[in-house]
């Protein structure tokens, strides 16, 4: 019986991260990452994850390489770059929540975050907005947790007067 098929989401093993099975050929299963890369490794290398969490992976990485780097619509001019800003609402991630239990949101909105961190960085952008939503403030407590530890970055309420209460500034520093 075969424990995979293209689509399934998966993680690794033995190391954080995980992607899409884009191809299995016998023992080997390949899987593209969020940031677009193939990986060929055996398949009990991988985990996969549960079906909803899968579907709304799989769509949250469709909508990224559908997308260009900023959305003019919501970005503000910034010394040329249009400021990106990602908007974590997990009805933006989604096409629906109703099987997603409070910790999966989570897990999907905090995989968006880094994700769009990582296609920022590696763009060099030097700033970024992530609307995180007020709420009870687990998801902008979360964010902010994972920045602290980061080295070369610093983070900030947005201005609320273009953002309300519920989005944070990043700005990431290059050597």
């Amino acid at each position: 019986m075969q424990k995979f098929n293209i689509g399934d989401r998966v993680e690794f093993l033995n190391e954080t991260g995980g992607g899409v099975v884009s191809k299995i050929s016998g023992n080997l299963i390949t899987v593209i990452d969020a940031d677009g890369f193939e990986i060929s490794l055996a398949e009990t290398e991988f985990v996969r994850t549960d079906k909803s969490l899968e579907a709304a992976y799989s769509q949250y990485l469709l909508s990224l390489s559908d997308h260009s780097e900023t959305n003019p619509d919501k970005g503000q001019k910034r010394s040329g770059k249009e400021l990106p800003v990602i908007d974590l609402h997990i009805h933006e991630l989604t096409d629906s929540e109703k099987d997603l239990s409070n910790y999966d949101m989570l897990r999907i909105q905090l995989n968006a975050f880094q994700q769009a961190l990582n296609r920022y960085r590696k763009h060099r952008h030097t700033k970024i907005i992530f609307i995180h939503g007020v709420g009870e403030g687990v998801l902008k407590a979360e964010l902010r947790k994972v920045l602290s530890r980061m080295d070369n970055c610093s983070f900030r309420d947005a201005d609320y007067r273009k953002f309300g209460f519920g989005a944070t500034e990043v700005t990431l520093w290059y050597n």
